[in-house]
């Protein structure tokens, strides 16, 4: 079931077959934009072209031989969340599995780092009620990018 709150039809609710992924009192769902469904109609062409438009920027911004190109992609919720949806079809495809399909493109795995932590219990890696990060979230994702440069990532206590 797809249910399109009256917010501007800009928010989907998705069912989820596990409890206590977020710290909302409504953790039988949750909610995503509308937009990112656009991305279901993706395949394989349409990634491969990505991944070629990638390439070109990377060639272009490492052209002067110093400067590193970084592809940092944020994991739509939908696909993170995949797991742990009662419909499995609701989920996105995995941008950032797709994109570091082609090994000479720098690409942090965001995507695992996200998953592994909802997997290990974290709650709220995502809002519960928007496709963006929570303040874990947004921390694993800037530790990936720097542990990606070799820089010293913050740690959590």
């Amino acid at each position: 079931m797809q249910r399109h709150l009256r917010l501007n039809n800009q928010v989907v609710e998705i069912p989820l077959a596990k409890k206590g992924l977020f710290s909302s009192p409504n953790d039988t769902d949750m909610l995503v934009y509308f937009d990112e469904f656009k991305k279901q109609s993706l395949g394989e062409k349409d990634f491969a072209d990505l991944r070629k438009g990638a390439a070109v920027y990377q060639k272009i911004i490492e052209a002067n031989g110093f400067t590193q190109f970084v592809l940092l992609v944020a994991p739509d919720k939908s696909s993170t969340f995949a797991p742990y949806l009662k419909n499995a079809d609701r989920a996105t495809a995995n941008l950032v599995a797709e994109l570091a399909k082609d090994p000479s493109l720098p690409v942090p795995r965001t995507d695992q780092i996200l998953a592994e932590a909802i997997a290990a219990g974290k709650k709220d890696v995502y809002l519960s009620n928007d496709s963006h990060w929570g303040s874990i979230g947004h921390k694993l994702f800037a530790n990936a990018l720097a542990d990606h440069l070799g820089a010293p990532a913050q740690k959590s206590e």
